[in-house]
Formats: C-alpha cells, sequence, structure tokens
C-alpha cells in the first residue's frame, strides 16, 4: 500500500468534519472515525461509524487499518496516533496545518483509491481525532465541481453572485432582520443553505422563495466590526467584542445566562471568522446566525446575572435552612415508630 501525507487545504478542511447525507452520496464517504483520550493522555478510544454499507467493504476495512497502523507506528508520518503527547508534538512541528485559533489541525492521507481527511484537537480530553473516509475519485470529482462556487440567481434564471464552498450568504428580511448561513455546495443547480432537514433548494426554488417572502439576500461580507451579536437559531447567543489583544466574546444559553466566555488572542481574524471558529469549538456550528443588536444583548446578559445573583441565597440563609433541616430529621427520628 502505497500512502501519501501532506497538510490539509482549506477547501478540504470543509470535509474532516459530519457532512450531510447529501453530500455524503456526492463524495463517497465510507464512514468516519472518531477517537479520544481521557485525563492521562494515553491510548485512544475509537468509534467507528459507516455511512456507505456498500462502499464499508472488508478491501476497505483491511487498507484502514493499514492506514491506521501507519500512522501509529511509523516515522515517517509522526506517528502522531500513539498518544495524545505525540499528537501535540506532531502538530507543533506543522504550524501551517492549524486552523480555528490554532486548536486544530488538518491533514489529508491518499492511497490509490482512498482519501482520509484528519482533524486533530490535541488540546482536548474528548474527541483529539476526527478521519472521514472517501472514495477518492468520487471526494475529487465533487471538489474539482465546487471549485466553480455555489451559483445564486434570480427567479428568471439571471445570475446574481457566486461564493464559495462552505461561505455564508445573509438573508435580509422584511422586518429588518438578518440571517447568516452557511452554503454547501451540491452540484451545479443544487446548494444548501444553513442546516436542517428542508435545507436542500434548487437554485431557482431557492430564489423564487426569497422573492415570495420579499427577503433579499447576498454573500457575508468579511467587515471590519469592533462589535456584534448573533442569535443562534433558538440554541442561545453570541456576542463578539475587539480588544486590545484580540476579540472578547461572550457565549450564553436562550436565558441570557452565560454558557461560556473569554478571549480568542488573533486580532488578525475578522470578527466573523472568529464567530465560526467559537461555534465550531462548542459544536454549535450548524443553523442559523441572526444579527442582533450588541449593547442589548449584553443588557440582557447583565439582567440575568443580576436576577441569579438577587435569587442566590446568603451565607447565613445557607445555615439557617441546613439547621431546619437537621432539626427536621431530629424530629423525625424521634417520632419514628418501635420495632
Amino acid at each position: 500500500m502505497e500512502l501519501t501525507f501532506r497538510t490539509a487545504t482549506p477547501a478540504e478542511r470543509l470535509y474532516s468534519a459530519s457532512q450531510s447525507m447529501q453530500l455524503k452520496g456526492q463524495t463517497g464517504c465510507v464512514g468516519h472515525l472518531r477517537a479520544g483520550t481521557g485525563m492521562d493522555a494515553q491510548g485512544f478510544l475509537k468509534t467507528w461509524q459507516s455511512h456507505r454499507q456498500d462502499l464499508d467493504t472488508e478491501e476497505f476495512q483491511a487498507e484502514f487499518e493499514s492506514v491506521l497502523n501507519a500512522l501509529v507506528g511509523d516515522g515517517q508520518y509522526g506517528g502522531f496516533l500513539k498518544s495524545r503527547d505525540a499528537m501535540r508534538d506532531f502538530c507543533q512541528e506543522h504550524p501551517e496545518s492549524s486552523f480555528d485559533d490554532g486548536f486544530a489541525f488538518g491533514f489529508r492521507a491518499d492511497t490509490a483509491q482512498y482519501s482520509y481527511l484528519i482533524r486533530l484537537n490535541p488540546y482536548k480530553e474528548e474527541e483529539n481525532l476526527s478521519l472521514y473516509c472517501y472514495r477518492r475519485d468520487s471526494l475529487e470529482r465533487h471538489m474539482k465541481q465546487a471549485e466553480k462556487g455555489i451559483r445564486f440567481i434570480t427567479p428568471d434564471y439571471k445570475e446574481k453572485f457566486r461564493i464559495a464552498d462552505g461561505d455564508m450568504v445573509r438573508i435580509r428580511c422584511p422586518d429588518g432582520k438578518q440571517i447568516d448561513q452557511e452554503c454547501r455546495y451540491i452540484d451545479e443547480y443544487h446548494v444548501e443553505v444553513g442546516k436542517g432537514w428542508d435545507n436542500l433548494f434548487h437554485i431557482c426554488q431557492f430564489a423564487e422563495v426569497m422573492e415570495r417572502n420579499h427577503a433579499d439576500f447576498y454573500p457575508e461580507i468579511q467587515t471590519q466590526d469592533e462589535q456584534a451579536a448573533w442569535e443562534l437559531g433558538g440554541k442561545g447567543y453570541l456576542a463578539i467584542q475587539s480588544c486590545e489583544d484580540g476579540w472578547d466574546y461572550t457565549l450564553c444559553h436562550s436565558d441570557y445566562s452565560v454558557m461560556d466566555g473569554g478571549q480568542i488572542d488573533a486580532p488578525e481574524l475578522t470578527i466573523q471568522e472568529v464567530r465560526e471558529q467559537i461555534l465550531e469549538a462548542h459544536h454549535m456550528e450548524k443553523g442559523r446566525r441572526l444579527l442582533q443588536d450588541y449593547d442589548a444583548v449584553m443588557d440582557k446578559v447583565t439582567e440575568a446575572e443580576e436576577l441569579s445573583a438577587d435569587h442566590r441565597p446568603s451565607t447565613l440563609e445557607k445555615l439557617a435552612e441546613l439547621a431546619s433541616d437537621t432539626s427536621a430529621l431530629k424530629s423525625s427520628a424521634r417520632s419514628a415508630p418501635e420495632l
């Protein structure tokens, strides 16, 4: 078996993550392997998920086992599957492969018949590896077609614009709301807009739906905005603001209680790129991004924190409650019938 191994291109990284049923069919996705370690960072626990029974043959499984053995023990591939420490060292030796603000690293391995798109997350305690397996001819044919870009048209078939596979389109609703949706190339006449069971459109159908709902659509522009916020399709809210060393962010639930927050030390990124990195890190990349007023969202977050503090019992109240519970237990013990 001849195996080639290299850093994945930005376009190839799209295929090192979960795909829709349409894309799995178009690209010949055999299945994917996920693996992770615990606190000891030694030895990977692997889970295999088959996507195409007709492609998941004994011949493929035999080759796949050989590929995994090579990635574990063959020095020319760095041995990054020996342990999480080995994976971390390997990734640090290949900074050109990093994305998601340096927390993920992308690679591609190829044999004569199959391609393997690899995403490494050496700094996580779980799910350090995602490895998606494809029929090489199907994947390369689809990616070659996707290089044309995704075509958006008017209902009378006049071209409005094109965007690259994986880029965002912004939908402006009649009430002024703006929704950003990721788009994936299916073929020359079909596109996925956003995520969900109803996200597959013929390009003319999408134009007609937009016209019927009096909505406009255009490519999401990578802006130099210093702050912005989005509602995340019923999952919560994300607010981002520039700071001296990069970007501060607050991720919260639908009730505005804080889920996570922190700083992304990457001032060279646009606010849209930072948004996508944060959502992907929290497995929230699927779904719409409805643009919100930053100050209004942060005011709601402050109100939720204050409300939570108001309902948080004081130390004296906790002691009083504990004393009451202890007294009740003693009383119950005294009144218990003798056996």
